[in-house]
């Protein structure tokens, strides 16, 4: 029971230095680390450093904090990867996002992810660099992680498309056009040119916009017939639920033995705590007694005799 004590002070010491919370805020952030426990089989360490990572980039707290942590905590265990909590954070501003619907948005990105095989964190990092010019051109974060979404899916390597975009927006944003629109109309005018039997234009086209080394790739796509507007127009789709969905299916009973674990070890805490603080304040004034007979304090004895 000490030992579970000593764990949960570690807990809520390694919280404080995080977020700076104190007092009431800190013993907030500290149950709503609990109550995630009982429903992750992520360990009390793993939900803690997320839960105190997410109240400091996204400055949340109680009922959307814990989903949130839940949320990442189910997927960093699941993928092994270790979602990137700040870049996350600054993705989500830079498309005028509210914290609140972050989870809306990470099961976005995690479908968009799962369909194109771009690591989370990557995919988190383009979309911070493309975020704020996308949000002027009339962009929200579903509507760019769609379009990687659709050149991925008609074969054009992943990372050459997120390249490719982020010279269309900022090709777009020169002139002022609405990325959706200017890619439709892109689209549409290398098909034309396709079909006209005029390639070099068509490719030269693709060059302006995706730029030299994509053109070919986004040529080849939108003559086969896998690129086109109706593609960029369907976006994602629906993403909902997507990390709830993966946790249910991937569930097994070991990760409710975890969840078990974790409701057991804050029950242990409530008996624990106290111990853990009253022995600690035991030793504390065991080694004050100490220190004031070295020093020949109150009632001590003298560590040396005068001369």
């Amino acid at each position: 029971l000490y030992d579970v004590g000593q764990r949960f002070d570690a807990l809520s010491s390694t919280l404080a230095v995080r977020t700076g919370k104190m007092g009431a805020d800190l013993d907030a952030l500290n149950e709503s680390i609990a109550n995630v426990g009982r429903s992750t089989a992520s360990s009390l360490e793993d939900i803690a450093d997320i839960g105190g990572r997410v109240s400091q980039s996204l400055n949340l707290s109680g009922a959307p904090l814990e989903d949130l942590t839940k949320q990442i905590a189910d997927l960093n265990r699941m993928t092994g990867e270790t979602l990137n909590i700040r870049q996350f954070g600054m993705d989500l501003r830079g498309f005028g996002i509210e914290g609140a619907q972050a989870g809306v948005a990470l099961d976005a990105l995690t479908a968009a992810s799962q369909r194109t095989g771009i690591p989370l964190n990557d995919l988190v990092g383009t979309l911070g660099n493309a975020g704020p010019a996308a949000r002027q051109l009339g962009m929200d974060l579903d509507d760019t992680a769609g379009m990687i979404v659709a050149f991925d899916q008609a074969g054009i390597d992943a990372y050459k498309t997120t390249a490719g975009l982020t010279r269309a927006v900022q090709q777009f944003a020169d002139h002022g056009i609405n990325l959706k629109t200017g890619l439709e109309d892109t689209v549409t005018q290398i098909r034309g040119f396709i079909d006209a039997g005029n390639e070099a234009a068509a490719v030269d086209l693709a060059g302006k916009v995706f730029g030299t080394k994509s053109a070919q790739l986004f040529v080849d796509a939108i003559q086969q017939g896998t690129v086109n507007v109706q593609t960029l127009r369907d976006g994602l789709g629906e993403t909902g639920g997507t990390i709830e969905k993966l946790d249910d299916q991937t569930a097994n009973w070991r990760d409710e033995w975890d969840k078990l674990k974790n409701t057991a070890s804050e029950l242990a805490n409530v008996i624990g705590d106290p111990l853990f603080h009253g022995l600690d304040s035991v030793a504390k004034k065991a080694l004050e007694f100490a220190n004031d007979l070295l020093r020949g304090g109150p009632g001590g004895v003298p560590t040396s005799t005068p001369a």
